[in-house]
């Protein structure tokens, strides 16, 4: 029975092994891609600048390339922005739904309870440590019903 054990475990320890070389290998070439892929849109806005440049001019070439990066980067800031409210909506909506759950619970067990102090105190303290943890996020907006 060792023996088969100990064989099952050598395959999965070379399993791991291959997996995690498989990874690593993928990870150094999507960052070499993406090392790769910032070059080119470096040398794209390079490009757009000098063209720009030769049409308008030196100064409005590099105000027009500041400003559309100021855009891009207002929008990026936008964007942001919109995934942290959804982010603090859904963790208030996560929030309200472990404490309703929590409360069904304990009127489900408090006949039982009832019986058994020790039990309830117990009970009553892993019921008010869970419910008070997100107290400190006040600011957090509540989930709309």
């Amino acid at each position: 029975m060792r023996k088969i054990a100990a064989l099952f475990a050598s395959l999965a320890r070379e399993e791991v092994d291959a997996l995690r070389g498989d990874l690593t290998r993928e990870a150094a070439l999507r960052l070499v891609l993406a090392l790769f892929a910032v070059l080119a849109a470096g040398f794209a806005v390079a490009l757009g600048v000098v063209a720009l440049a030769d049409w308008l001019g030196k100064l409005a070439a590099l105000a027009i390339s500041a400003g559309l990066a100021l855009l891009i980067c207002l929008i990026c800031w936008a964007a942001l922005a919109a995934s942290r409210r959804r982010a603090r909506r859904a963790a208030a909506a996560r929030r309200a739904a472990e404490v309703r759950a929590l409360r069904l619970a304990i009127l489900e067990v408090t006949p039982i309870l009832r019986n058994a102090p020790l039990l309830a105190f117990a009970a009553a303290l892993l019921a008010g440590l869970t419910m008070g943890r997100g107290a400190k996020d006040d600011d957090t907006p509540k989930p709309d019903a």
